[in-house]
């Protein structure tokens, strides 16, 4: 989550993303970031509080907030233990995210 928040910043490119995140998802990162809203965000985003509920061996449910400036923001995701590209071993990718 924290190299989300960084994507979300423009502090780091979202290509950095790929082994970590499905694809439909570093779109959702992308655009979130190029938001008009986005230049005008005060402070940088920082992960505050993680939560991980297991739902089986390869399914997971993530939460928690992040704060940027004085303002406090909540993630909601999505976790599979999946392969995301050809030829590497599975990991676990987030498969949905939500930011609010």
């Amino acid at each position: 989550m924290r190299l989300a928040l960084e994507v979300l910043d423009l502090r780091r490119s979202p290509r950095q993303l790929r082994p970590f995140i499905s694809d439909p998802m570093i779109d959702v990162v992308q655009s979130h970031s190029r938001s008009p809203d986005a230049s005008r965000r005060p402070g940088t985003a920082v992960l505050q509080r993680l939560r991980v509920q297991l739902r089986g061996t390869d399914a997971a449910e993530v939460f928690g907030t992040y704060s940027r400036g004085a303002r406090i923001l909540a993630f909601a995701a999505h976790m599979e233990m999946r392969r995301v590209h050809a030829g590497k071993s599975p990991a676990w990718t987030i498969t949905q995210l939500q930011l609010v």
